[in-house]
């Protein structure tokens, strides 16, 4: 093959390699962009036999059941790619390699942990491993031309492309697949994050890497399943085993498997035992008349034992005795795990009557999404939308006591201790304002003082229910920056040039609203009024160029350093590439859309006739000191129990805090609550005292 030949070859996979790798990290957003994704729990429920490992028999059965189909092959190469262990098996860290976006390295931190697993979730997960195999399906015929080349060639192209260096970098890449496919779009930050991850190039072995293609090994660990996944030689042996281990103890496989049975059922299954036996003899004479018969012959057609049978009944009996050993181990890791809890308290005591109960393993074991060596496997196309729903139901429940501090409506007991140290007992999103958290009566003596009032609980619920609104933005809003900033022709003075055309050095809100407008995006002016007075510290609503870089930055540091060393590139960012806009797009609908979420909350707080602003800064303020530091929202968050990272409660706390302190003072808590439109009345009194 001809040098030219393969730098064409070699361009096509690379470019084919970018679509792909675009396609599949546009996937792995989606999937972590919902609130209930834990990567953990996905992982332990692919893992069956618990071992901290996945193997491609793992992934090939969860996908045949979710209706993806593929070979074992191409499952097999799936894994190869992403274990760096060499060793066929995916190990967590791996695994997160294989679903979390590669363009947010922090992502992992801002997930929530212990989430349950939903339909939503496994149907993202399924369309993340189908995106995979697709794109290792399309590169396969490139993959086989470019390992038919002689060596001398390909090497021969790679030190073309790095001019004799050891390593391709990203400008020489970019500039061989621009001459050679210059009507191909392509993305060499993709390329680059599929081939080396880590590093500043790609070397000749990533190369050949990639054009790799494995054969599968015996996985080990399926021979503990029995003799379903077995070959036909190691049938053949295990059948050996057993026949000689039978003619040792001078016994029929009928009469082990009902040694088995009135084992497992006492002593009402002797008398069945026997009848079947004797019922299995006659049926043995029967066939031996008749075969010698057909022999012509006066002797055993099976042979000179009596005790061998034919290999169809032998198989059967044998899958039966396998399924029985497999059932006892089972029993018995059960009862090692039982073990090892220990019975200090009645509430571990029982947490392990919930997990070692045979109903719970019953149900687990017949669930449809999740494989187990002893349950048969499902047909193809099994719906697994009710078998998640299961799953989703075995989560250990803490002790009636912790559920009262959770849930008032939980009738129990509480004890002493819990009402000298009150928390908050209260619903987040109670029906009725006027409830307060249930108190037995046999305990009223106990917490007459200490009991919280009614106006308390009412800024409580609404805390609660505004703090896990702010988190959700937050996240969001940080995913949305991030994603803007890694894409490689982005940097700030251009965008901001894209608004201020003639060098003003400043922004209006009409320079935002006619953009939008020929972008096919619509908000009124007073929608984006409200954005330029969250970030404008001029009354004029004149946006200047620091603000505007306060707004689009992200508060990642890792993020914010590589961003801050960018140049311009253009003379205005219209010049961006059609996606970069896109995301840029996006993030301002969001900020703005933002702001308008949060303005019909102010409203409705001004409306609430029963919150009061003295009292909800009090349960903030909970040392009495006048003002709100970090460290109290920290607190206050563990306690009402809004699952938020110190990355949220940081973007939280900055929209309260003025520019010039660190501290919020009651001023400025008053002032986010009050109405910023146009529309409202700016002398609306609000309820403090």
């Amino acid at each position: 093959m001809e040098s030219k030949s393969t730098e064409e070859v070699l361009a096509d996979f690379l470019t084919s390699l970018s679509l792909g790798e675009k396609e599949a990290e546009k996937l792995r957003y989606k999937l972590v962009k919902n609130t209930n994704f834990d990567p953990h729990s996905i992982f332990e429920s692919l893992d069956t036999l618990k071992i901290n490992k996945l193997s491609y028999n793992d992934l090939y059965e969860f996908l045949q059941r979710n209706t993806i189909y593929c070979t074992k092959k191409e499952v097999f190469n799936l894994i190869t790619y992403y274990d760096k262990q060499s060793n066929g098996y995916l190990e967590y860290n791996d695994f997160l390699n294989l679903i979390i976006p590669a363009t947010i390295p922090n992502i992992i931190d801002l997930l929530n942990h212990k989430s349950k697993l939903t339909t939503e979730i496994i149907n993202d997960f399924c369309n993340i491993i189908e995106c995979e195999l697709i794109l290792h399906r399309n590169l396969q015929e490139y993959k086989i031309i470019l390992l038919k080349t002689v060596e001398p060639n390909l090497s021969k192209v790679f030190s073309m492309i790095s001019e004799g260096k050891d390593i391709i970098c990203k400008k020489k890449l970019k500039n061989f697949l621009m001459f050679i496919r210059p009507k191909v779009y392509f993305e060499v930050d993709d390329i680059f994050r599929r081939l080396c991850r880590n590093k500043e190039g790609i070397s000749y072995e990533d190369l050949i890497r990639m054009c790799e293609i494995k054969d599968i090994f015996i996985d080990g660990r399926r021979k503990s399943v029995g003799i379903y996944d077995q070959s036909i030689g190691e049938v053949k042996e295990t059948l050996k085993d057993l026949i000689g281990e039978m003619n040792r103890r001078k016994g029929t496989p009928v009469k082990i498997q009902n040694e088995l049975n009135s084992s497992r059922g006492g002593s009402e299954n002797c008398e069945s035992a026997v009848k079947t036996d004797s019922n299995f003899e006659a049926n043995i004479n029967k066939q031996y008349k008749t075969k010698c018969a057909l022999n012509n012959t006066g002797k055993n057609a099976w042979g000179l034992n009596s005790t061998q049978i034919p290999v169809s009944q032998l198989i059967r009996h044998t899958r039966r005795a396998s399924e029985s050993c497999l059932e006892a181990i089972a029993k018995a890791e059960g009862m090692h795990i039982k073990s090892k809890f220990s019975p200090s308290t009645s509430i571990d005591i029982e947490k392990k009557n919930i997990l070692t109960s045979p109903q719970v393993t019953t149900k687990v074991l017949n669930n449809p999404n999740f494989s187990h060596p002893l349950r048969k496997p499902h047909p193809k196309g099994h719906n697994h939308t009710n078998s998640s729903d299961i799953l989703n139901n075995y989560d250990i429940k803490p002790s009636s006591l912790q559920m009262t501090i959770i849930n008032p409506n939980i009738k129990s007991l509480p004890s002493s201790y819990d009402y000298l140290n009150p928390q908050v007992i209260s619903k987040p999103f109670p029906k009725s304002n006027t409830k307060s958290a249930y108190v037995p009566n046999s305990a009223k003596a106990f917490c007459k003082t200490f009991q919280y009032k009614k106006p308390e609980v009412v800024e409580e619920n609404e805390l609660v229910k505004f703090f896990t609104n702010e988190c959700l933005i937050a996240k969001e809003g940080e995913i949305l920056k991030c994603d803007l900033a890694m894409q490689e022709d982005f940097n700030i003075i251009d965008a901001f040039r894209i608004f201020d055309k003639i060098g003003a050095d400043f922004i209006s809100i009409r320079d935002i609203q006619d953009y939008l407008e020929r972008k096919n995006v619509f908000f009124k002016f007073d929608d984006i009024f409200l954005l330029f007075r969250r970030y404008t510290k001029n009354k004029e609503m004149k946006l200047k160029f620091s603000e505007f870089s306060e707004m689009l930055i992200p508060r990642n540091e890792r993020i914010f350093s590589v961003l801050k060393d960018r140049i311009p590139r253009f003379t205005t960012g219209e010049n961006f590439s059609g996606q970069t806009l896109g995301k840029f797009i996006t993030l301002l609908e969001f900020l703005i859309k933002s702001e308008i979420s949060a303005e019909k909350n102010r409203v409705a707080f001004k409306q609430h006739k029963k919150f009061n602003f003295s009292t909800a800064f009090a349960i903030l303020d909970k040392k009495n000191r006048g003002y709100i530091e970090e460290y109290d929202f920290e607190h206050i968050f563990s306690t009402f129990n809004i699952k938020a990272d110190l990355l949220e409660i940081k973007n939280i706390f900055q929209k309260f805090k003025s520019r010039s302190s660190d501290i919020i003072t009651i001023q400025d808590f008053i002032d986010e609550f009050t109405p910023k439109s146009l529309h409202s009345s700016s002398t609306s009194i609000l309820k403090i005292a």
